[in-house]
């Protein structure tokens, strides 16, 4: 254009039916689809400057796995498109961006353009999705509850009939096998045992808790359990406040199932750290307790993240994991009116964040 021109004015004039605010991240694309003006509020989305993304195409700003899609889409558009759906961006950071975008054909100088209004949904999306993932869990947990009940009936059962038949007869062959059964019976019982806290979370008891003493106590057990290699543990009890409402025993197999992971994501030795710290909470006057175990193991990919607390769900081979423990932290933390969140990279490590309110020492 021969003459400067702010994006809200040109809109404002030939999109004047289109309501928008100069908040909104807004932009206007040529039929190729590339960037012809942009305003504030979409460089500050995205990350990049005015000068960076005009004569830019807008398929840079999409992840490479979409861009396909999105542009066969771009090109089907025509009149008047109103909403065109929710999208994906990836910021300047490399940080991706859920975004809700309605557009409009424009007419300028015999040159036909589109006009984007682009709003940020990334924590919209973000909050459904756990809201989802959460109930997800609730319903496969109660389903792992009520199946360990019947399933624990059964192995009583097995368990007694394998004591009779030792009992009945001493024969080497007879008596070695129902060894076996009652072996394989008592695993079950502490698979079901796993299970069976799905089902009653509100009836264990629950007390002040000071967390570093229960860290210190699954410490001192991850170092006498043997088997830990070349791994380093390190504790970093640093909270101002590890008093919490919990059950302790609960707790310590939260803690447990937490390092015992992390040391086995570093087969080939690495370090561990436990640390501990004060959060501020949502509400003045309360805090939150973090506890950070961190390990320098293998990471884990978004699949196996999206997945990791699904009751069943092991990354570990065949007869080392019943796929329980991560399942189990969650439905403790959460019972615990608490938070859980996982951070990991292929290669990288992992950190998993627990979060819980603290309350007054004295109870």
């Amino acid at each position: 254009m021969a003459t400067p021109i702010s994006l809200e004015q040109f809109l404002r004039e030939q999109w004047p039916s289109m309501w928008f605010t100069l908040n909104d991240a807004v932009h206007v694309n040529d039929e190729q689809g590339l960037f012809v003006l942009v305003n504030p509020a979409y460089c500050k989305l995205v990350g990049y400057s005015e000068e960076e993304l005009v004569g830019s195409s807008f398929l840079e700003l999409i992840p490479k796995e979409l861009r396909q899609e999105y542009a066969e889409q771009y090109r089907r558009a025509s009149g008047d498109v109103g909403d065109v759906g929710e999208f994906q961006l990836v910021h300047r950071s490399g940080r991706r961006i859920h975004v809700n975008v309605r557009a409009s054909l424009l007419q300028a100088g015999g040159c036909r353009m589109y006009a984007f209004i682009t709003r940020d949904i990334t924590e919209r999306r973000s909050l459904e999705q756990q809201l989802l993932h959460t109930d997800r869990i609730r319903a496969l947990g109660t389903l792992a509850g009520g199946v360990a009940h019947e399933f624990n009936n059964l192995l009583v059962s097995i368990l007694g009939y394998a004591e009779l038949i030792g009992d009945v007869d001493s024969g080497a062959k007879v008596h070695e096998f129902a060894q076996k059964i009652a072996r394989a019976a008592h695993r079950g019982t502490q698979i079901t045992g796993q299970l069976l806290p799905f089902s009653r979370k509100d009836e264990f008891h629950k007390e002040p808790v000071n967390l570093h003493d229960l860290l210190r106590e699954a410490a001192d057990l991850f170092r006498l359990s043997g088997d830990n290699g070349s791994v380093e543990l390190d504790l970093a009890l640093g909270a101002p406040n590890p008093w919490v409402h919990a059950n302790a025993i609960q707790l310590n197999q939260v803690f447990l199932n937490l390092v015992i992971n992390a040391r086995d994501a570093m087969p080939d030795g690495g370090s561990l750290q436990v640390k501990t710290s004060g959060i501020a909470a949502a509400h003045p006057g309360s805090c939150e307790v973090q506890v950070q175990v961190t390990d320098t193991g293998c990471g884990m990919d978004d699949e196996v993240q999206r997945r990791i607390f699904e009751p069943f769900f092991t990354t570990k081979r065949s007869g080392k994991g019943t796929g329980l423990g991560m399942a189990l932290v969650f439905s403790t933390v959460t019972s615990h009116s608490g938070t859980v969140e996982v951070e990991s990279a292929v290669g990288r490590g992992s950190t998993v964040s627990v979060r819980f309110p603290c309350i007054d020492a004295r109870g």
